[in-house]
């Protein structure tokens, strides 16, 4: 088992730490989001050997908590990140701040997977609504996304509701703000999400952070 971890060990892994350490930004927390990032990767190549193997309906070894498991780690470079911007900026961690993150992020990750669909499909690349279609067939699988979607989003409110009124402020302008930009609902993605928590942590707004309110079903396809 020590040697199926190693295999999923990024290449520099050990001059990661060597370096963190050195900056005095390697904590127990840190280590822990990077082991989770290693379980993100093993998880992803299990379950995508499934799909590949097997046509969307057909019996395979994966279950609906497989594909969830995956989703809630996959972002786990962000949450590492969040993680040292703290230690940079020689702020205690905020628990409430990174609990209504994590699951910002998850809605991010879903809205990145809507759009990225077939490109992950052609690539063999874990994707949620992928996950979904193979386990359930299309129609359902929407069924059952909107459903993941609705719930994250209620989580969201309520972490939301838990943060200082300062900081609600800032999260609801900036999402108003977001979602008259385009005409559209535009999702955080890559480093955007990073601008974000600095604007949070530091009261300075960036203009490359686009804001987030969740994630719409459109246009999915029936078929992987």
């Amino acid at each position: 088992q020590q040697q199926q971890q190693q295999q999923h060990r990024f290449e520099g892994h050990a001059v990661l730490l060597e370096v963190l350490e050195q900056q005095q930004l390697l904590t127990d927390r840190v280590e822990h989001e990077l082991e989770q990032g290693q379980q993100y990767w093993q998880s992803e190549r299990h379950i995508c050997s499934q799909l590949a193997l097997t046509r969307p309906g057909q019996p395979c070894q994966l279950t609906l908590d497989d594909i969830l498991a995956a989703h809630e780690v996959k972002s786990f470079d962000y949450r590492v990140l969040h993680l040292l911007l703290f230690g940079l900026l020689k702020k205690p961690v905020d628990e409430s701040l990174l609990q209504f993150m994590r699951v910002d992020e998850m809605l991010i990750d879903i809205g990145d997977d809507l759009t990225d669909y077939e490109d992950d499909v052609m690539a063999n690349s874990f994707n949620i609504l992928r996950g979904y279609i193979h386990l359930y067939g299309g129609q359902e699988a929407q069924i059952r996304l909107i459903e993941r979607i609705c719930q994250l989003e209620a989580q969201r409110a309520n972490l939301l509701a838990k943060l200082p009124a300062n900081l609600q402020q800032k999260v609801l302008k900036r999402q108003k703000e977001a979602g008259t930009e385009e005409g559209v609902m535009v999702l955080t993605s890559g480093s955007s999400q990073i601008l974000y928590l600095m604007s949070l942590l530091t009261g300075k707004r960036s203009s490359s952070w686009k804001g987030s309110e969740g994630a719409r079903l459109t246009g999915i396809s029936h078929t992987d």
